[in-house]
């Protein structure tokens, strides 16, 4: 079950009530409301936070991103998904070490689940060779954009937008 917040409506809902309404419901803001609505409507993953205390350092927000993580069934598409979006918020709040083991574990469920060659696979693989060669990682990034390139060319065709974009991510390495 997903814990909702007070004031959460969903999308269907949203039309019986005007701007004026909304803004006076206890709990979200109005347009927080419409936010969260068209985020749970479009299968968006989020995570809510009461920050009614003030909102949360770095450090906290890193913990509560890594429990949130741990706790994903990473045998679902969901889950691998949700797990990459973590990865990419972990990232965005500098915790870059953390991100790093998440898109590796990422990288390893859907090579065990999907097999190398999957594109949900190659999409993974790409994701870390673009967080390695932004840590320093160029060696391991390097061999990481060959074989996405190659499986992409092989799945997708050599002028395929995500086989052209490993190799503009490669290129952009190599330069």
């Amino acid at each position: 079950a997903v814990k909702t917040i007070e004031g959460e409506i969903e999308w269907e809902d949203l039309k019986h009530y005007s701007f004026q309404q909304l803004k006076w419901m206890p709990g979200l803001g109005a347009s927080q409301k419409g936010e969260v609505a068209y985020l749970k409507k479009q299968g968006i993953g989020f995570m809510r936070v009461d920050v009614t205390e003030g909102a949360p350092t770095a450090e906290q927000t890193e913990r509560m991103l890594v429990e949130h993580a741990e706790a994903l069934d990473l045998g679902t598409a969901e889950g691998r998904k949700e797990l990459t979006d973590v990865a990419i918020k972990l990232r965005a709040i500098g915790a870059l070490q953390a991100s790093l083991k998440f898109v590796r574990m990422n990288v390893a469920c859907c090579t065990e689940q999907l097999g190398s060659t999957h594109i949900d696979t190659l999409r993974a693989k790409n994701h870390l060779a673009n967080l390695l060669k932004n840590l320093g990682n160029r060696d391991e990034a390097r061999a990481l954009y060959t074989e996405v390139i190659a499986g992409r060319t092989e799945q997708l065709g050599r002028t395929h937008i995500e086989t052209l974009e490993a190799k503009m991510n490669l290129a952009i390495l190599l330069n």
